[in-house]
């Protein structure tokens, strides 16, 4: 299954790559340190997410970056900010949390 999810998603549209490679590090970074996910299920799960919202995963990770992160959505990426925020939500272990 996860190589079906990570082969689905589009990694990134156009632009800059250092900056798509970039992004994609530093939402990694969030889902490992933030939400404790290991390496690989941050990648299979921002790959899945990005398949669930129809984006690329570059795209995707912006949305987490820039707009969950730093509250700073643009208007473009509202709708996957909110998808995203409510799928980090149902993200396991999270419930347990205080």
């Amino acid at each position: 299954m996860s190589d079906r999810v990570l082969t689905a998603a589009p990694i990134c549209g156009h632009g800059h790559l250092t900056a798509h490679v970039a992004v994609l590090d530093q939402a990694l970074a969030v889902l490992m340190d933030w939400y404790e996910l290991p390496p690989l299920e941050a990648k299979i799960q921002l790959c899945a997410w990005a398949v669930r919202c129809d984006v690329s995963a570059c795209e995707l990770a912006g949305a987490l970056v820039n707009g969950v992160c730093l509250g700073r959505a643009t208007a473009g990426h509202g709708a996957v900010v909110r998808e995203l925020e409510q799928l980090l939500r149902e993200l396991p272990g999270l419930q347990a949390s205080p």
